[in-house]
């Protein structure tokens, strides 16, 4: 699911991590560049909604997800 939100959009996406799939929100902005287009975002998660580095003291459990996406029309 992908809504406006202004000049950006956020998308709603499932996320698949270790067998667990949960529902991220991801804002992104999307930017027009002739030939190009570019999908440009990112979330911050919980590691242990997906089980991610056990009970590890030193990692933080926020982590911030960024995705960049190139493409050609």
């Amino acid at each position: 699911k992908i809504e406006a939100n202004g000049e950006s959009f956020v998308g709603t996406f499932a996320l698949t991590m270790k067998g667990i799939t949960k529902n991220i929100r991801l804002p992104f902005s999307f930017i027009n560049e002739g030939e190009n287009a570019i999908f440009k975002g990112s979330t911050t998660i919980n590691r242990r909604d997906w089980q991610v580095g056990g009970g590890t003291i030193g990692m933080s459990d926020n982590v911030e997800v960024s995705i960049v996406l190139n493409v050609k029309k």
